[in-house]
């Protein structure tokens, strides 16, 4: 134990220890509040920080979140577009096509009417024909005709020859049935 400082009364020394012991024991309660209120303080800051870093990673969710949808509107965009470039791609197809087929049906139509207008032209042609060789047999029977009859007038009918009898009896007999058709 330490001596008393000299010229002090014991009382006295008692006193400031008392006195010194207490403020000493503030100091110390003091310190204690401190440390407290640093360890609250720490406790709320870690808490905060808990918050701030949960926060955070909500935030860092919703980027994630929103980068993906940006990422999913890109795809989509892309998609969109190359949709479009291949309507515009079947609609050339689509259109160069139609162009082809009409030309083609236009190139047909315009073979089929030559060949119409050919066809046309050999029926007319054999019209004609037709009409040119029946005058010609009309003009032939009328000959035969007469000459058979100016000759039945001036031969009796046994002087007929087979073949005149024969072309005479068929020419007959065509008048014949023609003249039946018309009725």
């Amino acid at each position: 134990m330490a001596t008393p400082p000299r010229g002090l009364p014991h009382h006295q020394i008692n006193q400031s220890t008392w006195k010194l012991h207490e403020d000493l024991r503030i100091h110390v309660l003091e310190q204690i509040t401190e440390i407290e209120g640093l360890r609250q303080h720490a406790e709320n800051s870690r808490k905060a920080i808990q918050l701030l870093e949960t926060r955070l990673q909500e935030e860092t969710a919703k980027h994630s979140s929103l980068d993906e949808l940006s990422a999913k509107v890109k795809v989509l965009e892309a998609e969109n577009e190359s949709l479009r470039n291949f309507m515009k791609e079947s609609s050339s197809k689509e259109t160069e096509a139609r162009k082809e087929l009409s030309e083609k049906h236009a190139r047909e139509q315009a073979e089929l009417i030559d060949k119409l207008e050919k066809s046309q032209g050999r029926v007319i042609s054999t019209i004609a024909k037709n009409k040119a060789l029946e005058a010609e047999a009309e003009a032939i029977d009328k000959l035969i005709f007469r000459k058979h009859f100016s000759a039945s007038l001036l031969r009796p009918p046994c002087m007929f020859s087979l073949t005149e009898l024969n072309l005479f009896l068929s020419q007959q007999a065509l008048a014949l049935s023609g003249k039946k058709i018309q009725t």
